[in-house]
């Protein structure tokens, strides 16, 4: 595939290079012909160029994490993630979650995941035992949530946005978020041939031990 789009890369550069010379040829303005190398330049990489200046812009000029209010402690949490798990936690991200949450980190007393049964399973500690539950509904006081955020029509061609929240589920109050920016995947043909990265640019990732510690914290 790399030959075919290097012929094809030596077919538009010649092309490129016919059309200048004809525009150069019949208008003989100097400005015509000046643009029309800067749109034939911009032609195949108009997408890298707006994507990086999107994910800068995000990352340097906009709030992408935000504490609203602290909380003593976070005792039970349920994890809802189906941007990454579409159809529900599976055992092997339910005991790694299990093991790092409440055992090595020691965040919390019960956490909550939905299954690929369309069921809730409830794991809680009580001096150091776990007990397993499966409930019809969630019963944590608090939702760690993993969802799309939308995004205007036209930034929205070149990014994804990603928002980590975490949510009082009495009455439904965001108390932190983070927003994770993820560049559209480039012209396909173009990257190939220079070797730059098709598949994706990002910027502000989520993490959610600090997104945690952050309301449990009061980091504002």
């Amino acid at each position: 595939m790399g030959i075919i789009y290097f012929f094809l890369l030596i077919i538009y550069v010649s092309l490129s290079s016919l059309i200048c010379s004809l525009v150069k040829k019949f208008t003989n303005n100097i400005w015509y012909y000046r643009m029309t190398i800067v749109f034939l330049i911009l032609l195949p990489t108009y997408d890298i160029i707006i994507t990086k200046s999107l994910l800068f812009y995000y990352s340097n000029f906009t709030e992408t994490e935000k504490i609203y209010k602290k909380v003593e402690s976070i005792d039970s949490i349920y994890f809802e993630d189906k941007i990454r798990h579409p159809k529900g936690y599976n055992e092997s991200n339910i005991e790694t979650d299990i093991d790092y949450y409440l055992l090595k980190k020691n965040l919390f007393n019960k956490i909550e995941f939905y299954n690929s049964d369309n069921k809730i399973i409830s794991i809680e500690k009580n001096n150091n035992i776990l007990t397993q539950n499966y409930l019809n509904e969630k019963t944590a006081n608090y939702t760690l949530i993993f969802r799309k955020n939308n995004l205007s029509v036209i930034i929205s061609y070149f990014l994804i946005n990603y928002e980590l929240v975490i949510i009082n589920n009495i009455n439904n109050e965001i108390l932190g978020i983070q927003k994770k920016y993820i560049g559209k995947p480039y012209n396909m043909w173009f990257s190939s041939v220079f070797g730059i990265d098709v598949k994706t640019d990002s910027c502000c990732n989520t993490n959610d031990i600090n997104l945690i510690n952050g309301v449990i914290n009061g980091k504002y």
